[in-house]
């Protein structure tokens, strides 16, 4: 909810005349402090759309967490009752009066009923009305913000009735074509390569210090090949993939041929979301790299279980987490905000000129996402609001598997928080976090490597398995920590205490300020993220970082998700409860190894139990497989 200021003289003053008192809404487009421009005045008959945001209210929001908990938890008696889509947007509608408040107040300034347009969700009031009228309603002043080619309509200050302020989360006002192109930083920026390339007769080595191939992977992990299983037709696994990045054909070619002959011929199948834009004009590391990693393991790991690509965004706006998730659920598409997400229909040459996709696809049963941003680079309600979307998601039986990103405590591009200015680009200072990781409805992996001593440099079939410890390699360090915005969840508190209570590094740095040490806790898990072969270019070369370890986890749940199905069993969905529940007899804990950052060489230590640098510890996927097929 936003924060709402009332000055007590205005409302005293206001209560003499009569007039009941206005409250100041915090706008989640928030021109003066981005680097947006403010430029002329709108004209006062520009007529503009307008969408009034309901509050979900803390009720509605603990109604909606205790029915994941209920379909989650291993101990429930609703254990894996998931719901449809319409049954899980149902839970997060704000109360029937608060609509009908908002209505009546708008109806009373003028706004007449037949202009009114309710979301399905009956989460937002929408209408039209010229910019006089606008300011009027909302005590605004509409201006035209720029930056660089874009512009967008906006007001520093919007306010409202103080007797309705509570019943309203934000005020936006759009018109097209008024978006931004989204800012990415992704981990794919993270996935750093070694040396040149590689031949094909060193890649097939089975030295698994040197070169981790899905071999390597299905024997560290007690993974099948997957032989001899039919995918089962309800089963789905999909990445999320931003506009630009794209696997080369040939590139999954030569690494099928080569590691996974099994997929020779196979590409994965794409599925579009506001255009699908793929770009083969150029081969570049940064539009290559991440998405042959991704799709090079999870179609070898997951095999034989199809792999679908989810493209977002045109050639004109980069598609991000929101766009993917509006695509999946037409309830959420009022959601999208300009100042974050690009909207559609694009006007230029070539570009998406259809309406942003809304509802128009179906979610796979598993999703990867190897992209990652900072926390605080949105507003709370912007975050806020995506990471309920991913809990929506967890109801309808959906799994979301995510990494901790490769600098520490930093966010995934090297960022801290600046004590005295709030700057989230500082080199030194409080630690950042990452989002989506932060959010306590998604399964973040962190990163471990294979430890080495003098007697034990390499590693092939046959030979004692040897123990993980964290990753920390050539600039590269499993990312974790503790979300500043998100408290820890019911699944979690517990261990994140009892990790405090024994790190009296972490719990000093805690009591300093440097994070929350209420906050939720990532990553939950780990798994290998140092020295995967991916075919890039036409050679092979080792990269490394924690997008190494998303797709080796999602796919374990995949494939957990095609042995519940065939035997008459609902999909795993939201994976926490039973991971943390059910830690001691799948985990392999990892005890050795640091990250740091933001100016500390030594910040979260990995430890017994969970840590936050390594989460539980990685799992072996045989026993977890056991685990999830004796329960209902």
């Amino acid at each position: 909810m936003a924060t709402r200021l009332i000055l007590l003289s205005a409302c005293f003053s206001a209560a003499l005349a009569g007039v009941e008192p206005r409250a100041v809404l915090d706008p989640v487009f928030s021109p003066a402090h981005s680097h947006w421009k403010r430029a002329d005045k709108v004209p006062a008959d520009q007529v503009i759309h307008i969408d009034v945001a309901l509050s979900l209210d803390e009720q509605t929001s603990e109604a909606a967490t205790k029915a994941l908990q209920d379909i989650s938890d291993p101990n429930s008696a609703k254990y894996g009752q998931h719901l449809s889509p319409r049954d899980a947007a149902d839970l997060f509608a704000p109360p029937g009066e608060n609509l009908r408040e908002v209505a009546r107040w708008l109806n009373s300034s003028g706004i007449d009923r037949s202009r009114l347009k309710v979301s399905l969700d009956r989460a937002h009031i929408s209408f039209d009305a010229p910019v006089e009228e606008a300011e009027r309603l909302l005590g605004a002043k509409f201006h035209l913000f720029s930056f660089g080619a874009e512009v967008q309509i906006a007001s520093e200050d919007y306010s409202v009735p103080a007797s309705i302020s509570n019943y309203i989360d934000f005020v936006m006002p759009a018109t097209q074509p008024a978006a931004l192109l989204a800012q990415f930083t992704p981990d794919s920026n993270e996935v750093h390569f070694e040396g040149g390339s590689i031949q094909a007769r060193q890649a097939t080595s089975n030295d698994c210090f040197k070169y981790m191939s899905p071999h390597c992977l299905r024997k560290l992990y007690n993974i099948d090949d997957g032989s001899g299983v039919t995918p089962h037709p309800s089963n789905s696994y999909g990445f999320f993939t931003p506009s630009y990045s794209t696997w080369l054909p040939d590139d999954m070619e030569s690494f099928f041929s080569t590691l996974a002959p099994e997929l020779s011929g196979q590409q994965p199948a794409v599925m579009s979301i506001n255009g699908g834009y793929r770009f083969f004009d150029l081969e570049l590391l940064p539009f290559n790299l991440e998405p042959n990693l991704d799709y090079q393991y999870s179609m070898s790991m997951a095999y034989p279980q199809p792999v679908t690509n989810i493209q977002v965004g045109d050639q004109y706006q980069i598609g991000n987490i929101n766009s993917m998730l509006a695509a999946f659920d037409e309830t959420y598409c009022t959601a999208l905000d300009p100042e974050f997400d690009p909207i559609f229909p694009s006007t230029e040459p070539g570009g998406y000129n259809s309406t942003s996709d809304c509802g128009t696809h179906t979610p796979p049963k598993v999703i990867g996402i190897a992209y990652g941003w900072n926390e605080a680079e949105f507003s709370d309600t912007y975050v806020k609001r995506q990471c309920l979307e991913f809990l929506k998601l967890g109801l309808q039986g959906i799994t979301v598997v995510t990494g901790s990103a490769d600098r520490g405590t930093a966010d995934q591009l090297g960022g801290c928080i600046d004590p005295d200015t709030g700057n989230h680009n500082a080199t030194e200072g409080h630690f950042s976090s990452v989002f989506p990781a932060s959010c306590p409805w998604i399964t973040v992996v962190g990163g471990t490597q294979l430890q080495s001593t003098a007697s034990n440099e390499s590693w092939s079939e046959g030979t004692p398995f040897p123990p993980e410890e964290v990753l920390n390699y050539n600039g590269t360090q499993s990312g974790g920590g503790f979300s500043r915005l998100f408290q820890a969840p019911w699944y979690q508190g517990h261990e994140t205490k009892g990790y405090l209570a024994q790190s009296n590094t972490a719990s000093q740095l805690g009591e300093q300020g440097y994070f929350n040490s209420k906050g939720r806790g990532y990553p939950d898990v780990s798994a290998l993220g140092l020295n995967y072969l991916v075919a890039i270019q036409g050679g092979f070369r080792t990269v490394r970082g924690t997008s190494a370890s998303i797709p080796l986890v999602a796919s374990m749940f995949a494939k957990i998700n095609q042995a519940r199905l065939q035997t008459g069993k609902t999909t795993i969905g939201f994976v926490n409860p039973v991971l943390y529940g059910f830690r001691n007899k799948y985990v392999r804990d990892v005890k050795k190894g640091a990250n740091g950052g933001c100016g500390i060489d030594v910040a979260f230590e990995a430890a017994d139990g969970w840590d936050a640098v390594t989460g539980l510890g990685s799992p072996d996927y045989e026993k977890l497989l056991k685990v999830y097929m004796s329960l209902p």
